[in-house]
């Protein structure tokens, strides 16, 4: 599995800026933060390349795709206005 997270990566991450992301997870790592996420019209595009990252689970923690409003209102609480 390793193998094949290492062999993808380069190729996955080429819409987003992956010395960005590595700065996030230095970032968050060396703070002893982590990272969730909650979206939404992304479809878990953000939760995809933060969990390719190696070492991806010293830092983050998972997220939630939802896309329906009821939704976002009765699991994450946002506000339906």
């Amino acid at each position: 599995m390793r193998n094949l997270e290492e062999n993808l990566l380069p190729y996955t991450l080429e819409r987003i800026d992956r010395e960005l992301l590595f700065k996030i997870k230095h970032f968050l790592t060396s703070k002893g933060r982590t990272l969730s996420t909650a979206e939404s019209c992304t479809g878990g595009y953000l939760s995809s390349f933060f969990s390719l990252l190696p070492g991806s689970s010293d830092f983050f923690k998972g997220g939630i795709v939802t896309y329906q409003a009821e939704v976002k209102t009765d699991v994450l609480g946002v506000d339906k206005n």
